[in-house]
């Protein structure tokens, strides 16, 4: 009798070992989110982050504002490059938007734009090739950028000489900050063409054609455009 408890004792021991290590097998694996990534002193999460999803696919230039670049000397204007940051599953932010203008253009300004993914310092300017960026201050990649999937204007101040080799496909290029397993992380491509339009006053219509009688009075339109970067009268 006493061996008989004692078998049924080690029986129920082995099964419930069996189970304890079922259930181990069965828990998922801890995985941090983004944040744990952040610099120090901000929180970190515990949320398990999708494997594979991650990447900047679908992020683009929409459009360039304004389309028709007007030309002067010593006429500047901004030019603002709107642009959408996307992540699949949004966690990917941005580290850095770049476009190639030609070499002749004067950059007389690049404006800021703040930071809405990660609490980093931001920089921009004018590099090699009159690239002009907008990015981290700090390395590429940094799982961790400070542009947080949306639309942005990138925009800075310029001035154009000349309308040579008009028109201008202008490249661009996307980084992401690398977070996530699925390429790609940097995205290309240029910009819709833009036109030159010379600096002088714009007339239309140059000629209107019509049918009247003497004596009668006609009212004619022509619309005045002033693209010469003065104010006259």
């Amino acid at each position: 009798m006493k061996g008989r408890i004692v078998r049924s004792l080690l029986g129920f021991l082995f099964l419930g070992s069996l189970l304890a290590l079922s259930t181990t097998a069965q828990e998922p694996p801890i995985m941090l989110d983004r944040e744990s990534h952040l610099p120090d002193g901000l929180t970190i999460s515990s949320q398990p982050v999708p494997s594979g999803v991650t990447s900047v696919d679908g992020s683009t230039v929409n459009y360039v504002s304004p389309s028709t670049i007007v030309y002067a000397i010593d006429f500047d204007y901004d030019l603002c490059f709107n642009v959408t940051v996307y992540s699949p599953d949004s966690l990917e932010y941005m580290d850095r938007f770049d476009v190639d203008l030609p070499d002749y253009w004067s950059v007389l300004s690049v404006y800021p734009m703040a930071p809405t993914g990660c609490s980093v310092d931001t920089i921009a300017g004018v590099g090699t090739g009159n690239v002009v960026y907008w990015q981290i201050d700090g390395t590429i990649p940094s799982e961790c950028g400070p542009w947080s999937p949306g639309t942005y204007d990138f925009c800075l101040r310029i001035d154009v000489p000349g309308c040579f080799d008009a028109p201008w496909s202008l490249p661009w290029n996307i980084i992401g900050d690398g977070w996530g397993e699925l390429p790609p992380h940097q995205v290309s491509g240029t910009t819709n063409p833009l036109d030159c339009l010379p600096a002088r006053l714009y007339l239309s219509g140059d000629s209107i054609y019509g049918i009247t009688c003497q004596g009668v009075t006609n009212k004619v339109v022509f619309n005045l455009a002033n693209h010469t970067g003065a104010e006259g009268t």
